[in-house]
């Protein structure tokens, strides 16, 4: 489903990197919101709407949903599904079915936050991931029902910051949790809790690598490098990409250039790219998650990794590479200083061999 970390280069300075992965390539678009816009945030039962105005400028991956296209078209409808400000604050939705219960908060007549509209909320307001916790502490989210499914959003988020700090807002089975991110990790289910728990697990991985030994009377010697690797979960679920994540990004060399640096994390996150057809949905029990969004389920159905998303927090530079896209296309925050609409285009727009992204964005809304 969906992977994202935090690496760290020889100098402190923090990255972060994270995959989608889905049945199908929605109607996403790359978009900047510049400061000064202003967001309302509607929630059932409310007598007031939330409202509030962007502190800083966005750039980042939104769901655009087909019915809200046509002209004349509007932005308030799209959801932030992946950002980065130009305080260098991050936000990561990643899906999380079980997010969904009972919550009787929700129907309270006093304002509140949907929790689609958190990324537009946090990284519109905020620089740092303590300044999102503490208002949080002020403002009740509420897990509204999605239009057009039925369901509360089956989802969680991870936020970072450029000084490194992270936390997890998660709900489950209607309950709100936030939690400390000291791994700078996140996948999906089960609960962040026990992700923490499980890696202790692992607590035995090293990078280095031991080729010899002794079992009885035999020497024994691997011919090979990697073999430090071995105890790295192999398959591509949640509690096996929690693991492996936390491992690349640990031990992947540290290196002084930032250039450098996003493009060691294009390798780590490379890692976690999946392939079309390397995994399909059995048709007997079928896709929960996939039927929960609305995408084709069937026996040929297959989750892979429709887009892999890298954010230089120091320079604010965010890219992105599509699954049909050879290379990752780089949109420079600090570019669009000065611009004063909303600029997008199109995530299946964005050419195959990537390059500067500046140009690409038009403002249509």
């Amino acid at each position: 489903m969906c992977t994202s970390l935090i690496y760290r280069d020889a100098k402190g300075r923090v990255y972060c990197g994270r995959t989608m992965e889905l049945g199908a390539q929605l109607a996403y678009e790359v978009a900047f919101v510049p400061q000064g816009q202003a967001w309302t945030s509607e929630t059932a039962g409310s007598d007031t709407p939330l409202r509030f105005v962007t502190n800083y400028g966005i750039i980042g991956v939104f769901y655009a949903p087909p019915e809200v296209r046509p002209a004349p078209r509007t932005f308030q409808n799209h959801t932030i599904v992946d950002g980065m400000n130009s305080a260098g604050l991050v936000f990561n939705v990643l899906a999380y079915p079980d997010s969904g219960g009972p919550q009787p908060e929700r129907l309270s007549k006093a304002s509140g936050l949907n929790v689609i509209d958190l990324g537009a909320w946090a990284l519109g307001q905020f620089s740092t991931v303590n300044e999102v916790r503490a208002a949080l502490e002020a403002v009740t989210l509420k897990l509204e029902p999605l239009d057009g499914m039925g369901s509360q959003p089956p989802f969680h988020y991870s936020l970072y910051d450029r000084e490194g700090d992270a936390i997890v807002i998660e709900f489950h089975e209607g309950k709100l949790t936030i939690y400390d991110n000291p791994v700078g990790v996140m996948t999906n289910g089960p609960q962040f809790s026990w992700h923490l728990i499980n890696i202790n697990n692992y607590a035995h991985l090293d990078n280095r690598d031991r080729s010899a030994g002794r079992l009885g009377q035999l020497d024994l010697r691997q011919p090979d490098a990697g073999i430090s690797m071995a105890g790295i979960p192999s398959d591509t679920t949640s509690v096996g990409r929690f693991v492996k994540a936390a491992y690349f990004a640990t031990f992947a060399e540290k290196v002084c250039d930032p250039d450098v640096a996003v493009r060691t994390l294009s390798h780590i996150m490379n890692n976690f790219d999946r392939v079309r057809g390397l995994s399909v949905t059995d048709p007997e029990t079928g896709d929960a998650f996939g039927e929960t969004l609305g995408l084709e389920n069937s026996e040929n159905s297959t989750e892979y990794t429709t887009w892999t998303q890298l954010s230089d927090t120091a320079r604010c530079h965010y890219h992105v590479r599509a699954y049909e896209a050879l290379n990752f296309t780089r949109f420079d925050l600090k570019a669009f200083d000065g611009a004063s609409r909303i600029l997008s285009a199109p995530l299946a727009s964005l050419p195959d061999l990537g390059g500067d992204g500046i140009g690409l964005l038009q403002d249509v809304y």
